[in-house]
């Protein structure tokens, strides 16, 4: 995901890695809690749907 996000803003190619880092420092959080907050939903959803719990 961060090396789409650093490749699409067509940074230059000499400080790439910095960009890298940058996009990933700010999309790791984001993406952490986005599964922290989804993935009981997501467990509920299967749960209901397969009739049995669902251990991850």
């Amino acid at each position: 995901m961060s090396v789409l996000s650093t490749f699409t803003k067509w940074v230059s190619f000499e400080n790439w890695i910095g960009e890298l880092f940058k996009s990933w420092l700010i999309s790791l959080p984001i993406v952490y809690a986005c599964v922290l907050l989804l993935l009981p939903l997501a467990n509920k959803m299967t749960s209901k749907i397969l009739d049995r719990k669902v251990h991850l």
